[in-house]
């Protein structure tokens, strides 16, 4: 407790009490007016001077003014005058808050509920009342305050000689009411305040509203008189070193087309400014260079660009530049050769061979990009690329200021180690420079295993001279084999085999993994396989691609297409006393016998494909090949042909609900027509029936008679197993 709290309680013991209150600005008469004010059941109080939260007593009182600059106007009258006018929602709340203050700890207690608050003004004073109820019992509660005196009553019919806890609860709910723009409270006591507050609010939800809008508004009239200026991304090939070894990147240029033709000089960016640029004003070639721009890691948040992918992209286009003129791109295939005298072995490399090609006046640059090595030719802005390993194409472009020269001693290390060599890239050495180099074959082929599951697994591979699938793009890239009884050297072109396997999957319209490296992908479902298979089909026929079934595949497939009510056609006619049945089914290229087509119907289904005929196989809805399958079992095959009788006629018209083509002569179509009456009558029992029918057995009744409307018979049973 403070000193001067320690002073005015030894003052308050010691001396009359008008001592302590004079010390705050009350007199006498003041004094004696609160006590009996107290006498009387009411607790007079002036707006606290000061709220000591040592302790949380009601020892500090005195005489203060209530905040006079809260708003824009004030509750204090200007000197000499009244201030008659009523007090505001912010005057309550600052008073309620002062007078709260002024309550002892034991007080200050949330209890009960508040029911009809009211608010009386006559002039400068203002009470607010309320009903509080707490449990069973209810007390009026009331709150007085002259905001010209700057003083307040507070009165309750519980007759609490201190404050109570009803005072403190009509305080607490009045101020809350008024601090909440949306009480009915406040509505109905302050309602000019009310429409003021609601009015700032939508204003403020207004503003936040147009501050989220992303950027200015944009145009939405059409303008007919300019259009957007067309601009276009260059290329430019440029160089950074890093361990004495040049590495080339691609930094985009943006040009603008001038009104009067051509294009401006440009302006650099960054490959991450590029990456943002409009998805609108980029072009197609724009667009796959995007589409090699990757983050680095997934921390990281600047995009970068991978040079290898976007040099094949820009291959094909004269995009990119060196020291503004056109750069021409040339893929050349990376070998090492070795070469052989009396007194040296030499290694060295296709790449090392064109430098000394070239020679040195062509002012050739060597180095290594995101994908192999390079030869930049400046005076004529030609680039050869030799794709290769990172590490390979760093060890390839020292060869060509550094040879390898080795001693004849240790041509078993040397033949050891270019073989390893061998795995990578092409390896000529002298010791079989008599055996003949082929080129390898590059015929796209497919290796298809159905599973268990019906999912079919897919792999793109290339097939090679002597029958082998290899993966395009992995593998050793020579091997030495011998085809029709001769030794030769196949020699694979990775690059090209890469791009054979490409073209297949965009032909074949199959989605690879993005992660995956062995070129697997799975297709699942009987629609997505049937169509896959007839379009493998369609290249397997021209030649240009090969199927290979997998050992452990559940069954090979020779997936035709789909049996559709498109494709399948139903010829009848009257033979006799029975109906002949005939048509066919025609997929593709492939027409088979309708004979052939409801034997096959009895199969089950492989993941929704079904054998139709042997080794074929077509896809099927469950649906067709149910009443395909009541046709079969309603048909009788008598030397190679159909008949069916009058009762199949059920099944042929759910066919022509499916739509499938069906041609029959009169006496077929008077047979459905009998159809059509027998299921329109409505018989009726009999009357000389003395009993009376149960609900099936006057459905069997009515069956019965329709189908004597209808000419056939039948044989009405029960099993029941009664005997």
């Amino acid at each position: 407790m403070s000193r001067s709290k320690k002073r005015r309680r030894a003052s308050r013991a010691s001396g009359p009490e008008s001592a302590v209150f004079g010390r705050y600005g009350i007199d006498e008469s003041k004094l004696n007016r609160i006590l009996n004010q107290l006498m009387n059941g009411a607790v007079p109080r002036s707006i606290p001077a000061e709220y000591d939260d040592d302790d949380g007593d009601d020892d500090d009182y005195g005489v203060e003014f209530l905040d006079q600059g809260r708003g824009t106007r004030s509750v204090a009258a200007p000197s000499g005058e009244s201030n008659e006018t009523a007090a505001t929602s912010e005057d309550w709340v600052d008073a309620a808050a002062s007078i709260r203050r002024t309550f002892p700890s034991a007080s200050r207690r949330t209890i009960g509920t508040v029911t009809d608050l009211r608010l009386r003004r006559n002039g400068t004073e203002e009470q607010v009342e309320a009903t509080i109820r707490d449990g069973e019992r209810e007390y009026l509660a009331a709150v007085e305050v002259d905001f010209d005196a700057k003083t307040f009553d507070v009165s309750c019919t519980c007759k609490s000689p201190r404050c109570c806890l009803h005072q403190w609860r009509l305080l607490e709910y009045f101020q809350s009411e008024l601090v909440s723009a949306t009480s009915r409270t406040l509505k109905e006591l302050f309602p000019e305040e009310f429409a003021e507050r609601q009015y700032r609010e939508s204003l403020e939800f207004l503003q936040r509203l147009s501050l989220s809008t992303n950027g200015p508004t944009p145009d939405f009239i059409a303008n007919t008189d300019d259009a957007p200026p067309t601009i276009r991304f260059l290329w430019e090939i440029g160089f950074y070193t890093r361990n004495g070894i040049d590495y080339l990147r691609l930094m985009p240029l943006r040009q603008q087309e001038r009104k009067n033709g051509g294009w401006t000089k440009g302006r650099s960016l960054t490959v991450h400014t590029f990456y943002q640029a409009d998805e609108h004003s980029l072009s197609d070639l724009d667009r796959r260079i995007r589409s090699a721009c990757y983050r680095p890691n997934h921390f990281e948040t600047e995009f970068v660009l991978d040079v290898g992918k976007a040099l094949e992209i820009l291959a094909e286009s004269d995009r990119l530049i060196r020291n503004e003129q056109s750069c021409t791109v040339k893929y050349c295939t990376l070998e090492i050769e070795t070469t052989e005298t009396d007194e040296a072995i030499r290694v060295s490399s296709s790449l090392q061979q064109l430098v000394e090609q070239l020679g040195a006046e062509a002012s050739c640059r060597t180095g290594v990009y995101q994908g192999g090595a390079f030869v930049l030719k400046e005076a004529s802005a030609e680039l050869f690329l030799f794709p290769c390993r990172e590490a390979m194409a760093m060890t390839v472009c020292q060869m060509v200021t550094k040879p390898i020269v080795l001693s004849p001693d240790h041509r078993a290390r040397i033949n050891e180690t270019l073989e390893r060599v061998a795995r990578s890239v092409p390896v000529r050495q002298s010791q079989t420079q008599d055996v003949d180099t082929v080129e390898d074959a590059r015929q796209p082929a497919l290796l298809l295993q159905l599973r268990n599951d019906g999912e079919l697994n897919v792999t793109v591979c290339v097939k090679s001279r002597d029958g082998q699938l290899l993966l395009p793009g992995i593998g050793p890239v020579q091997r030495r084999c011998s085809i029709d009884d001769r030794d030769v050297l196949l020699v694979r072109n990775h690059r090209e085999e890469i791009r054979i396997a490409r073209n297949l999957i965009e032909q074949l319209e199959l989605t690879l993994p993005q992660a995956s490296q062995d070129w697997r992908t799975r297709v699942v479902g009987a629609e997505a396989i049937a169509d896959l298979m007839t379009r493998v089909g369609a290249f397997v026929q021209t030649g240009e691609a090969a199927v290979v079934w997998h050992r452990q595949s559940a069954t090979e497939l020779n997936v035709l297409g789909s049996v559709s009510a498109a494709n399948v056609h139903i010829q009848i006619n009257r033979q006799r006393d029975w109906f002949g049945l005939n048509g066919s089914c025609r997929i593709g290229d492939t027409e088979l016998p309708l004979t052939d087509l409801l034997a096959g119907v009895r199969g089950q289904r492989t993941a929704g494909l079904l054998e139709i005929s042997p080794g074929k196989w077509a896809a099927i809805s469950e649906e067709l090949q149910q009443i395909l399958k009541r046709l079969a079992d309603s048909s009788h095959e008598s030397r190679g042909k159909l008949t069916i009788d009058p009762s199949a006629a059920m099944n042929v018209r759910q066919l022509q609900d499916l739509k499938i083509q069906i041609e029959s002569d009169r006496a077929w179509q008077k047979c459905l027509a009998k159809i059509e009456n027998a299921q329109q009558i409505d018989p009726s029992v009999p009357d000389g029936l003395q009993c009376e029918l149960r609900d099936y057995q006057r459905e069997g009744f009515r069956w019965l008679c329709r189908l004597a409307e209808w000419g056939v018979g039948a044989i009405l049973a029960d099993d029941m197993g009664l005997g």
